[in-house]
């Protein structure tokens, strides 16, 4: 296997494959190839994210993160239908990223609820409908995030069109990955295919209404980043409960682990390297395969943007109470969700039982 082709493996597959190698020169050849692909993966997305705030500006950087993570996932995943409809649900997609987290920022909570359910149910059904693929992870995160870095005024109308190049570049790569590969389904069937009697779609639903519902209670609880809260749960309201209580189990001490450390290099680091946090965050993390340090590692990243805004202690404690708050309210959501479910069921069969 040679350097690029184990470049192109996921972090689990190059770590087992490195493993499992017994031949010296062999092992070090993967693992260079591997630290080369950690390397190349940074340099990579801050080109990208610089690129987009000469553009846009430095308030849009944002989009410039959210497209090179898109860039990324799309490369590889597909969303199951015709490659050119695909191609163009994914820009539709960044439009709605551009006009629903702005929408549901300027109005009451309650009103942002229904907004966000709207928005995000849409989302999913255009990007999500082969659940096995994960791409709420990244299509839900970009809205998430969008919610926390609010512009006005000229600052977005370029978020805008920096969103809108954003989606034809991610449209541009996925087509150009995935225009070999035959589908019968179409954009439309997306929508015929939506049936509350599925899994699919009853964990669609579960997912929208589990992350509005917690960006409502994080707001009127007067929740500092409740986005903070709507990523927690985006992250662990997984199709199958199981996984949520994999999940569940090791984020919130792992964060808690995360934070408590980003506190302690923060403290110690001298100043000229404090901007440098979430970067040297980014790379531990694409060392990190497993779920706990994953969600260790996002802290450096997550906090160090918000210590100018809260300051140190304040942004450690934010992040921990926010993500304690959205995994028991994700853990409750769950369990209440599927007794409805079950419920409904229960009734159907009742009345089809009386019908006959």
């Amino acid at each position: 296997m040679n350097t690029y082709s184990v470049m192109r493996m996921d972090t689990a597959k190059v770590k087992s494959l490195i493993k499992d190698t017994r031949d010296k020169k062999e092992k070090m050849r993967y693992s260079f190839a591997y630290g080369l692909k950690i390397v190349s993966t940074v340099l990579f997305c801050m080109i990208v994210v610089l690129l987009f705030t000469a553009l846009f500006g430095s308030d849009n950087s944002i989009v410039g993160v959210i497209t090179v993570i898109a860039v990324m996932v799309f490369e590889k995943a597909d969303l199951g239908i015709k490659a050119n409809h695909a191609a163009l649900t994914l820009i539709a997609s960044f439009l709605i990223l551009a006009v629903g987290p702005q929408l549901a920022s300027k109005v009451s909570p309650g009103a942002g609820l229904v907004i966000n359910l709207i928005c995000i149910m849409t989302l999913l059904i255009l990007s999500c409908h082969n659940i096995i693929m994960s791409n709420h992870s990244t299509i839900i995160l970009g809205y998430l995030l969008l919610m926390g870095y609010d512009v006005t005024g000229d600052a977005y109308l370029k978020r805008i069109a920096g969103l809108l190049f954003g989606g034809i570049i991610v449209a541009a790569v996925f087509y150009h990955k995935h225009y070999k590969i035959i589908y019968r389904r179409s954009f439309k069937d997306l929508f015929k295919e939506f049936n509350l009697g599925t899994l699919r779609t009853q964990w669609q639903l579960k997912m929208a209404l589990g992350i509005s519902l917690s960006l409502f209670l994080a707001e009127i609880l007067h929740f500092s980043r409740p986005i903070w809260v709507g990523i927690a749960c985006m992250s662990l309201l997984q199709p199958f409960t199981h996984d949520l209580t994999f999940r569940a189990c090791r984020r919130a001490p792992f964060v808690i682990i995360g934070s408590i450390a980003f506190g302690v290099v923060y403290y110690f680091l001298p100043d000229t390297f404090i901007p440098f946090i979430g970067i040297f965050g980014g790379l531990v993390l694409g060392l990190c395969s497993s779920y706990k340090w994953q969600s260790a590692f996002n802290c450096f990243g997550a906090i160090s943007i918000v210590v100018p805004q809260f300051g140190l202690i304040n942004a450690i404690l934010f992040r921990i109470i926010n993500n304690l708050f959205g995994t028991l309210f994700s853990i409750a959501f769950d369990k209440l969700f599927t007794l409805c479910i079950n419920l409904v069921n229960v009734i159907k069969i009742k009345v089809l039982a009386n019908a006959t």
